[in-house]
């Protein structure tokens, strides 16, 4: 397939791809083996609390909503409205996987059987469902589909990248062209016509792991083929970073005018550190309140959904914490889910997130989902 950008095809051939990549994403994961099991609960953590936080008078239970197969895993999740989606694999190979599910029921909707290794799943505007699939060990081609919200009709493009969506047929990706990030424009979901590209900004050498709008900026989040790291902000020259006080960068959310960023402590944890805030020229802003929570000093990962953020932390009191992001920052609460959170969806009132039923049942995946603590609506 062709891509049309400025009234010429582009060769597909001329595109540099990334690395397939089993790493922490903003809308998608690998998810590694969930083995710890505590009791599921909605904790409030005060601003003043020295170290762990106070049980809330208001606790929740988690709900499984979905259930899957033996041996199938969740590459990449997310929700919007009434649907909960989940992109899979079986065991790390084929065959590969998206569906659809009511977030309320966990029913099946509808299941669309995909050619190559899920990488993302994100939602944007009018409802749409972009998925990115990228090549494996097993093989595959590399793609951008844009479904309908029911997952009943798509579009696609031959690229392998992730996606920002910017409206219901349009996102921002990542090497649109060799070392170019861009605009692409799909047809409506079902209907005929040609994807389109048209490069906006070159960052280099670098592959795109993931984008997030931050005021009127997209910062990006770019790698090499050694997994070096840094953030920069697209389209300005010069503002780039390779870590936050020494420490390595590990995930981003932006939100508003700031940038919300997990580290690593090498020397303590390497896939854990504390939560920074950037503003858009990527100098550090972070709130005492987050400074002096411990939990969020072992931060592995973070998300943003509307103006809460939510964090993921190596702390088994508090593995998913979450907080409002406004003039000024709101309470935190923590939802107790048993084991790792490496991913994330969130729709309404309702959180979800993975769970391995190790070592109860081998090789099996539930979707719990549990009442968003509502000082985080």
């Amino acid at each position: 397939m062709a891509l049309q950008h400025a009234g010429q095809a582009v060769s597909l051939g001329s595109v540099r791809y990334p690395a397939p990549r089993r790493k922490l994403a903003a809308t998608a994961t690998a998810v590694s083996v969930l083995a710890a099991a505590c009791v599921a609960g909605v904790l409030v953590i005060g601003r003043s609390a020295p170290s762990h936080p106070a049980p809330d008078h208001d606790t929740a239970t988690s709900r499984v909503v979905v259930r899957l197969a033996a041996y199938e895993d969740i590459m990449a999740m997310a929700a919007s409205g009434p649907y909960l989606y989940l992109a899979t694999d079986s065991f790390g190979g084929p065959p590969y996987a998206i569906a659809a599910y009511s977030g309320a029921t966990g029913r099946l909707i509808r299941r669309v059987t995909i050619p190559a290794e899920p990488a993302t799943v994100a939602v944007g505007p009018g409802h749409s469902v972009w998925l990115t699939l990228s090549p494996n060990q097993w093989g595959g081609p590399c793609g951008t589909w844009l479904f309908a919200a029911g997952l009943d009709r798509r579009s696609s493009a031959s690229l392998c990248s992730v996606v920002l969506p910017t409206g219901p047929t349009t996102a921002l990706t990542g090497d649109v062209l060799p070392g170019w990030v861009g605009t692409l424009a799909l047809p409506p979901p079902g209907q005929p016509g040609r994807a389109t590209v048209e490069p906006s900004a070159k960052i280099g050498n670098w592959a795109v792991d993931s984008l997030a709008r931050v005021g009127s900026y997209v910062a990006a989040f770019l790698s090499n083929d050694t997994g070096d790291g840094h953030l920069v902000i697209i389209g300005q020259r010069g503002l780039s970073i390779r870590g936050v006080r020494g420490l390595p960068l590990q995930s981003e959310a932006g939100h508003a005018g700031s940038l919300w960023v997990t580290t690593a402590s090498p020397t303590k944890d390497p896939s854990a550190g504390p939560l920074v805030r950037l503003d858009a020229h990527l100098r550090p802003t972070t709130p005492q309140a987050i400074l002096a929570n411990p939990a969020l000093q072992q931060s592995e990962h973070v998300w943003s959904d509307g103006n809460t953020i939510w964090v993921a932390t190596s702390s088994p009191a508090h593995r998913l914490v979450c907080f409002t992001d406004g003039a000024e920052l709101g309470r935190f609460g923590t939802i107790r889910v048993p084991g790792d959170v490496s991913a994330f969806a969130a729709a309404g009132h309702t959180v979800y997130v993975p769970h391995s039923m190790m070592p109860t049942v081998v090789g099996m995946w539930e979707v719990l989902s549990y009442p968003i603590p509502r000082q985080c609506l």
